[in-house]
């Protein structure tokens, strides 16, 4: 899967700036354009951590699930796969999915992603 991190730069009216951190939109292809909505102003290097913790500990038949806070990305772990599912397409289905070791791996880029950039 093709991916680039973007930084996105938000100024609301009041003068306000907030950042949020997530997938350039154009860097993706059709079958995983619901990972942009992953983006959000409130990623920590410390919470990706401890996604990716849990996602590590899962043992047997557990499951992890994760919302991206403010989106409707919604992430279904098990021991062997991650599933991306956007509550704003039809699919009755995941949307896309990455194995384990895909997901951990996109999980640690962005990690590092955050860390160079806050």
């Amino acid at each position: 899967m093709k991916y680039k991190f973007k930084k996105y730069r938000h100024e609301l009216s009041d003068g306000e700036v907030f950042i949020e951190y997530g997938v350039d939109r154009d860097s993706l292809s059709d079958d995983n354009k619901s990972l942009y909505h992953i983006t959000w102003h409130g990623w920590t290097s410390q919470n990706i951590q401890s996604i990716i913790d849990k996602t590590n500990a899962l043992m047997n038949e557990e499951v992890y699930e994760y919302q991206v806070e403010g989106s409707d990305l919604f992430i279904l772990i098990d021991k062997s796969y991650a599933s991306f599912f956007d509550w704003r397409t039809k699919k009755e289905t995941e949307d896309f999915y990455l194995t384990k070791d895909e997901f951990i791996s996109f999980m640690q880029d962005f990690k590092k992603f955050i860390e160079e950039n806050s």
